[in-house]
């Protein structure tokens, strides 16, 4: 028996998404829970002759006990009636993963406002045909767990599933009905009551309302009640305390994400979402319940001051490193800056440093439509207006609404000195919960557990000595994208908000080591080879450690970057980290992780990558991201084919679009793009969709994807390199890693592809002779099949020994594969008794008879017609009279 379940204290998710799965997949039972709200089991008994729910009960007669069930909207067996240690568990959940789960649990989690949309995508996907009283069950689950899709944690998911069930018949009359029920006798008591004692707290600019009852004598449910009193008093967060049969029941909403009830709710036994949680403290046998409620709330009261995420300040939102534009400066000066920048507004300030008012690109473009050419204080709005890297997001609203300027200067709120810059859309990423603000998550223990101890020492030393050079550091990029995908890897970068050269040499006088400068790209690596025993002494082991450490570690100033045409290489300059991050291909690799003092851990996501990893998308950050380098669109399609994730719609538009600018770019640059893909788990996929989406084309017409190169190049890459060609050949394995897979893949197209594609990937003409010899050997396998050894000799001594090495990997013939390893081992170095001098010595003229003697000779030996030096002397008195008979005949008299 197949059973779905889901929690106690049931809400309409939980059970519309028990509704789900069966509709997916009628085979199993949906099994009720035996507690549920009250509206929700007024809905079942209403309609029961049109669900398929069984109880408990009714499913142990089927079977006492399931060989699999699916928790739905949980990830806790709250009632194991069926459950028993053979029981298969399966989870379909949308709360955040529990740690700890068993690893034999087979999980499916994804972020989503209501568990019930995981499930109605599957249904769209089926194209499942809903009656109407399914339809409105389950937008009863989305409604209920969304409020009415109002809830911060609601996604387009959400509305996209609730528009498909409206579009199949959901009653939303009966939606309204079953979701606003009013109280019963019962529930109006225990609302008096709550009122009676009911207080109010303001923590951290949040209203906080605490209300708690002596509920023992009720029976009815209470999160109805929690709900009413929510929505009569609209505090930013409510908590309902009550003593009851079980024991201190306590109920949690919130009206916003600065309060997440579902994390407090863990400390009381419970959990649920960041807007709606509960929690059970039990009460022990000679323990007073009211004693508890009291303890309760002084315990909730306790710790909520540290379960409030602080007010958002400019600061965490605005970028840093401002430009700063002289009032002076002629108006064409100022329009190229805006070009190669591009950025819509620039603070203007006198010579003093004082703030004149704001330039924009709207303003710049006007003036010279009329050709004007003034100072740029004559065309920029007039004005001082600004704000404090202090001030909240609400001054922030205000101070843009009465400016009316898109972007505002921000100053020090000590020194008065502008120190930044934040814009329109920094404020409405934050207001719209878009954006993600440094600190709101700290990834601090996932450095911990994944990084060996010896790289956290380093990290250490790293960031300390930043601090003292007031330099932020950073972990940025790949490296946090796969932390988070809990795939961590050894190798990562450190961004410097500051000179990361200046912090190099620092650590260098501080620890030892070498350090190896770029000054024009702001990079150094340091060398710390020689101080490894220094920093292992620096490092707490604890037993079976990890002892892995890294020899360089490179340091990179954050930096922005410009591109003067299409799939030019870009010009960079320093800047702030918020601007170093935009310059990245994806926003998956737009974040960074802060490393320094008190923000160790601090996730930096200015660009929305955390949201675009949840929902598994890749995603550019501009419109022009494909014209300035146009070999992100193959990252693109490596990462989608990587992680299984899907193109953003508009970034797959984009692409679409941008198709033809790969023909611009350099053919070592898409050499290396391409050596890319065959890095991956699974080379042949990402090589499919190159195919799919015409990329290759646009590399050149001729480059295309056979299923024959793909099944080559996966034998070429499983092929482990015998010790026969290692020990003939020491320097060919590192030749063909680097270009083996595009002997593979072009040395089977038509000769006439071969060369204008090499000329187009700019490959060294070794490679162009390998690709075609190795094209010749796989056209002529018969040769190496049926002929005798001294012709497979003769042939292969003319090809290069890569296309060989190639043609010998990649063929899955034994023959083939035996005959080359002897042309390795053996008949290559067979050599006649005879040599040339002692041809010589017969007093005959030198010339070709001489070379074509000897191979005849080692023919005889390479084919064993000879077994001894006297069968060799005897084959050449017998064969010398032919080869020297026009010799003979042209002896002078």
């Amino acid at each position: 028996m197949k059973i779905i379940i889901t929690h106690e204290q049931a809400d309409f998710d939980a059970v519309a998404s028990i509704l789900g799965v069966w509709l997916v997949d009628p085979v199993r039972i949906p099994v009720l829970p035996k507690k549920m709200n009250r509206n929700l089991h007024a809905f079942i008994n209403e309609y029961k002759k049109d669900l398929p729910f069984l109880t408990q009960e009714k499913a142990a007669e089927i079977s006492p006990y399931a060989q699999d069930a699916l928790l739905v909207d949980t990830q806790t067996i709250s009632n194991t009636a069926l459950i028993n240690d053979q029981t298969a568990i399966r989870v379909i959940d949308h709360h955040q993963p529990r740690p700890n789960l068993p690893d034999n649990w087979q999980t499916e989690f994804d972020r989503t406002g209501a568990c019930t949309t995981i499930l109605i995508e599957k249904l769209m996907q089926k194209q499942v045909h809903l009656d109407k009283i399914h339809a409105t069950f389950l937008l009863l689950g989305i409604y209920e767990d969304t409020g009415n899709l109002t809830y911060g944690s609601t996604k387009p998911r959400d509305l996209k599933a609730a528009a498909w069930l409206i579009e199949n018949g959901a009653d939303l009359n009966l939606i309204n009905r079953f979701l606003n029920q009013p109280l019963t006798d019962s529930q109006q008591t225990l609302a008096q009551r709550l009122l009676q004692n009911c207080e109010t707290h303001q923590i951290l600019g949040q209203e906080i309302i605490i209300a708690s009852a002596d509920a023992r004598d009720i029976s009815d449910e209470f999160s109805t009640v929690a709900h009413h009193l929510r929505d009569m008093l609209s505090p930013d967060a409510i908590f309902i305390l009550t003593a009851s049969k079980a024991g201190v029941r306590i109920i949690s909403r919130a009206t916003n994400d600065r309060i997440n009830v579902g994390q407090i709710m863990t400390v009381f036994n419970g959990g649920g979402h960041a807007r709606a949680a509960a929690g059970l403290r039990i009460v022990g046998k000679d323990e007073d319940p009211l004693e508890m409620l009291k303890k309760v709330r002084e315990e909730l009261l306790e710790m909520l001051p540290g379960s409030i995420t602080p007010p958002i300040t400019v600061k965490q939102i605005m970028s840093t490193r401002p430009l700063l534009l002289d009032g002076e400066t002629p108006l064409s000066e100022a329009a190229v800056i805006i070009q190669r920048y591009g950025y819509e507004g620039y603070p203007v300030i006198s010579e003093t440093g004082e703030l004149l008012g704001l330039l924009n690109r709207r303003s710049v473009e006007r003036a010279q439509a009329f050709g004007l050419n003034p100072p740029i204080r004559a065309v920029m709005e007039a004005g001082t207006f600004h704000v404090s890297s202090t001030d909240s997001i609400d001054y922030l609203k205000e101070m843009m609404n009465l400016s009316g300027w898109g972007q505002l200067p921000v100053t020090d709120p000590d020194s008065e000195e502008i120190i930044g810059i934040v814009t329109r859309t920094d404020l409405i990423k934050t207001l719209t919960g878009n954006g993600s603000i440094p600190g709101n998550r700290n990834l601090a223990n996932a450095l911990k557990k994944s990084l060996p101890p010896a790289y956290l020492t380093l990290i250490r030393l790293v960031s300390e000595t930043a601090i003292a050079c007031e330099y932020p550091v950073y972990i940025v990029g790949g490296f946090v994208r796969d932390l988070l995908l809990n795939q961590p890897v050894m190798d990562f970068d450190i961004v410097v908000e500051g000179d990361a050269i200046y912090l190099a040499k620092l650590l260098v006088k501080t620890f030892g080591g070498k350090v190896r400068a770029h000054a024009q790209f702001g990079t150094a690596k340091w060398a710390i080879e020689e101080i490894k025993q220094t920093i292992l002494e620096k490092t707490d082991f604890h037993e079976n450690s990890d002892q892995r450490m890294p020899d360089t570690l490179d340091l990179i100033s954050a930096r922005t970057e410009f591109y003067d045409y299409p799939s030019a290489m870009p010009a960079v300059e320093r800047s702030s980290i918020k601007l170093d991050l935009h310059r990245r291909d994806f926003t998956i690799n737009t974040m960074a992780i802060r490393l320094d003092g008190k923000y160790f851990g601090d996730l930096f996501d200015y660009w929305g990558g955390y949201t675009d990893l949840q929902q598994r998308l890749i995603r550019v950050l501009h419109s022009l991201s494909f014209i300035d380098d146009p070999t992100r669109m193959m990252r693109a399609i490596r990462f989608e084919q990587r992680f299984n994730f899907k193109l953003e719609k508009q970034t797959f538009q984009l692409l679409k679009d941008s198709k033809p600018l790969l023909a611009r770019v350099s053919g070592k640059r898409i050499l290396n793009e391409l050596e890319l893909f065959f890095h991956e788990a699974d080379p042949k996929a990402g090589m499919v969709r190159l195919e799919a989406l015409g990329l290759l084309q646009s590399i050149h017409p001729a480059l295309q994807w056979n299923k024959q190169s793909g099944m080559d190049i996966e034998r070429l890459q499983n092929h482990v390199m015998s010790e026969p060609w290692k020990r003939a050949f020491p320097n060919l394995d590192a030749w063909v890693k680097r270009y083996g897979i595009f002997v593979a893949w072009w040395g089977t197209f038509e000769k006439d592809k071969i060369e204008p594609i090499a000329a187009r990937m700019q490959l060294p003409p070794r490679v162009l002779k390998t690709i075609l010899a190795y094209r010749e050997l796989q056209q002529h396998k018969d040769i190496i099949l049926q002929s005798w050894p001294s012709e497979i000799t003769f042939l292969l001594e003319k090809i290069p020994q890569e296309a060989i090495y190639i043609f010998d990997a990649v063929n899955a013939d034994p023959l083939i594969q035996e005959r080359i390893e002897k042309y390795l081992t053996t008949w290559r170095l067979i050599k006649p008794v005879t040599s040339g001098k002692d041809l010589k010595e017969l007093s005959l003229p030198a010339g070709k008879w001489m070379a074509d003697v000897l191979n005849r000779l080692r023919k005889g030996w390479i084919d064993e017609e000879f077994s001894s030096a006297e069968d060799e002397k005897r084959a050449l008195e017998s064969i010398l009279p032919f080869y020297t008979r026009q010799l003979e005949q042209k002896k002078p008299q």
